[in-house]
């Protein structure tokens, strides 16, 4: 997710604060993601297209942050990130 797009932005979006034994989120991390929540669904269990998928991306820019309304919070400078690319390769 957004710890490893590139941005070094943090963005929290909407969350629920009703607790109950059964609850309906009606937050749906509005203003932490692009687009909508419908935006993000896919056609069955194991599919990976949607909108906004990088699943079989090569390359991708970071999501534009200016987009979105949640709260932003930048990476310290003195953070150490690691992603996939820094993991030993598996033989």
């Amino acid at each position: 997710g957004q710890a490893y797009d590139g941005d070094n932005i943090g963005v929290s979006g909407k969350v629920d604060t009703r607790r109950t034994v059964e609850t309906t989120t009606v937050a749906q991390a509005e203003g932490a993601i692009e687009g909508v929540w419908s935006d993000y669904m896919v056609a069955s269990p194991f599919a990976t297209a949607f909108k906004y998928s990088r699943f079989d991306a090569t390359e991708a820019k970071p999501r534009d942050v200016s987009k979105l309304s949640g709260k932003k919070t930048p990476m310290p400078a003195t953070a150490y990130s690691v992603g996939a690319s820094d993991l030993p390769e598996v033989v």
